[in-house]
């Protein structure tokens, strides 16, 4: 036809090498490169889909769900044949290889940054060859080929090759942390290499200036760098978690107090805990985040004040920095990162020997963490500590913990004062409120952190019955016919001992309900009687509100919102279960 314009056909696409005579789709296409391409599928105890590729000569682990591996699937179609797949096909392959990797490649558990595989330590270096360090009983090495498989999230950042020949005494060289507290540090440091937990919460507390913030930064860099190594306190659990699986070592600056349901979380991240939410766009599906992780916090005011946490805490009060040992950050970090690879060398030896020793390693009157101290005294002859030092500097720090748990509440001072008459009463929570609110003073009563009903009371007596204990007075909740009691009793206060350098038997340990961590039992009759660490009830303090100002009512207490109140007037499991 005239003026017509000549039709001219495309140029054929690349003959597809495998093709039978039947139109192949691009989906099909893209998981036949793919599984030519993956030297494995396999799948997490969650079901997660990964696979293991080959990328310049060295293995990477990839999970499915993630933008790397779908970039490779783009990246292997277009190098194929020359045009990119369309969406739906990558859609399409994606689904298919996970299914491949759940129902016909092994399960494998996957890692982040430290991992135990029989009876060796791994610690992924981060690098761009995906290094990783071995660890064992009689020394360690760098692999390029690990035997357990490390996801990386997007923050994660390199550690420096470890350098053998170094001394954890350079380490003072950038931390603000007075000499008796230092044991803490070193201790802290290790149990952070070690993959097995449950792990303390390190907390930094100090004015402004005290160089608080980086002295956390400095603690991450040699465990766990991060491209945002400082970060805000989360907003809930869900976000909590989150941070957790996606690093080893979160660090929480500058907090102005934590909120009741956030202390618990961290108490269930120190010693293992997850979390369930509904899984996007289903019904009833739920997606499973779990995690057990060294956490470190920083802040101005009293972080950990109830007791549970408190009973998991390192609290480090660091002093202030004068001006003439002030140094710029530059500097610091210049001269700390030549130090890295010695610092490293020198915790890696440590851990060496912590393995080596750990089978022999017996410690009586095992503190509420019992795992963490037993570790780090394994690994004390490397660290250039004297024996029995880390567990002094412990239990002088669990005493202060126990003091600052007591302090903030006023219910400890008011329980001496009425127990000043007895050895021993037993009686309902009705009765022992109606007792305590004629031994309290008006501005305690009216106090938030007084209780109002039995039901708080029970509650808040229950919270603090350990710190109580250590202080000489027991606690026990009863039940006779369908009567519930409280029973109270004075004993000698518990104090710290001063460890035998010689290894000694570890007493039988107690399991408490729900924590999942061992207590040694105790008994009196063993330990040092000092006079009580319980506050004068009749002393008023200053204190402070939920939102830092001075309270009113002058007396010292966590936090003046409704939300802790209400929490700790909830109520707590049924008394048949005790």
């Amino acid at each position: 036809m005239k003026g017509a314009q000549e039709y001219i056909p495309p140029p054929p696409e690349k003959e597809d090498p495998k093709d039978d005579g039947e139109k192949r789709t691009q989906a099909e296409r893209l998981t036949e490169l793919a599984q030519d391409e993956v030297g494995q599928f396999f799948h997490d105890h969650s079901g997660d889909a990964y696979a293991v590729v080959l990328v310049n000569g060295h293995r990477e682990v990839l999970e499915l769900r993630r933008k790397g591996f779908r970039s490779l699937l783009y990246r292997l179609y277009y190098r194929e044949y020359r045009k990119p797949p369309s969406s739906q096909a990558v859609l399409n392959a994606l689904g298919t290889l996970e299914a491949f990797a759940r129902f016909d490649g092994p399960e494998r558990p996957v890692f982040t940054r430290l991992a135990k595989h029989e009876d060796r330590f791994y610690l992924d270096l981060g690098n761009d060859a995906w290094e990783v360090v071995e660890i064992t009983p009689t020394g360690w090495r760098v692999l390029t080929d690990s035997p357990v498989m490390f996801r990386r999230s997007k923050g994660l950042k390199a550690l420096p090759t470890p350098v053998s020949g170094g001394s954890m005494g350079e380490l003072w060289d950038y931390l603000n942390a007075p000499p008796a507290e230092r044991p803490l540090v070193l201790a802290f440091l290790m149990m952070c290499l070690n993959p097995d937990g449950p792990y303390p919460l390190l907390v930094l507390i100090a004015e402004q200036g005290s160089g608080k913030s980086t002295q956390a930064r400095v603690l991450r860099e040699l465990i766990d760098p991060n491209k945002a190594p400082l970060r805000s306190a989360p907003r809930d659990d869900r976000d909590l978690i989150i941070a957790a699986t996606n690093s080893w070592l979160p660090v929480f600056d500058n907090l102005s107090h934590l909120s009741p349901n956030l202390s618990d979380a961290l108490c269930r991240l120190s010693t293992g805990g997850g979390y369930a939410t509904r899984e996007l766009y289903s019904d009833s599906d739920e997606t499973i985040l779990e995690a057990m992780r060294p956490v470190i916090l920083t802040g101005i005011d009293d972080l950990a004040t109830r007791a549970d946490l408190l009973d998991r805490a390192i609290i480090l009060n660091l002093p202030r920095i004068k001006p003439e040992d002030r140094r710029t950050e530059k500097e610091l970090f210049m001269a700390f990162k030549a130090a890295k690879p010695r610092l490293l060398g020198a915790l890696l030896d440590a851990v060496v020997t912590g393995l080596r020793n750990l089978p022999t390693t017996k410690v009586k009157n095992v503190p509420r963490m019992a795992d963490f101290a037993t570790w780090a005294t394994a690994c004390e002859a490397s660290l250039g500590l004297e024996p029995g030092a880390i567990l002094t500097a412990y239990r002088e720090n669990r005493a202060n913990a126990n003091t600052l748990a007591l302090d903030v509440s006023p219910l400890p001072g008011v329980l001496k004062e009425f127990m000043g008459n007895h050895t021993e009463w037993e009686g309902s929570p009705s009765d022992l409120l109606s007792l305590l609110d004629g031994v309290a003073d008006d501005a305690m009563r009216r106090s938030k952190a007084w209780p109002k009903s039995a039901s708080s009371l029970s509650n808040k007596l229950r919270r603090l019955a350990p710190n109580l204990r250590e202080a000489g007075i027991d606690l026990e909740f009863t039940r006779i016919n369908r009567e519930r009691l409280i029973r109270i009793s004075l004993q000698d206060a518990v104090t710290a001992v001063t460890p035998s350098p010689a290894p000694q038997e570890v007493r039988p340990a107690r399991q408490d309900a729900g924590d999942g961590v061992g207590d040694a039992l105790v008994t009196a009759s063993s330990l040092t009687e000092t006079p009580s660490p319980l506050p004068s009830p009749q002393k008023t303090r200053p204190g402070r509100n939920g939102d830092g100002g001075d309270a009113s009512d002058g007396v010292l207490r966590p936090h003046s919102n409704d939300t802790q109140q209400a929490e700790e007037d909830a109520p707590l499991p049924s008394w048949d279960e005790v």
